[in-house]
């Protein structure tokens, strides 16, 4: 086997890997997800003002992009239209809650483990 038939058979492999791993990391950014979701609702919990406000906040499933909207759901059950008090600069009493960086911080270290684990598992599976 000549050099260029084998550096032909390891982009085969390594192309199949990138395959594998998209539902992996699809599956980790939900994951990740989840994790960013009830972080921000045991932050929000509590406060006078929340009523079912935690209840609303929800995650889209993962999409083909690998992407996900996280925050308050205007469908689902709660009281959604309590997320103006997140970031609110004005025109509602009380100070800003910014309960929503409590699910940036469960995020930021989960999600870049949680790619690097999936890819990790593509490439084992192809013997790479």
């Amino acid at each position: 086997m000549s050099g260029f038939d084998e550096l032909h058979k390891f982009e085969i492999d390594v192309t199949q890997a990138a395959a594998e791993a998209v539902p992996l990391i699809k599956k980790a950014v939900g994951i990740s997800a989840l994790k960013g979701k009830k972080a921000w609702q045991a932050k929000a919990r509590g406060h006078r003002y929340s009523g079912s406000y935690p209840a609303s906040i929800d995650y889209d499933p993962v999409d083909a992009n690998l992407s996900t909207d996280l925050g308050p759901n205007l469908n689902r059950g709660g009281t959604p239209g309590l997320g103006i008090v997140e970031d609110s600069p004005g025109g509602v009493r009380g100070t800003p809650q910014r309960n929503y960086l409590a699910a940036e911080a469960a995020i930021e270290d989960d999600l870049p483990k949680g790619v690097e684990i999936a890819i990790d598992q593509a490439l084992r599976r192809n013997g790479l």
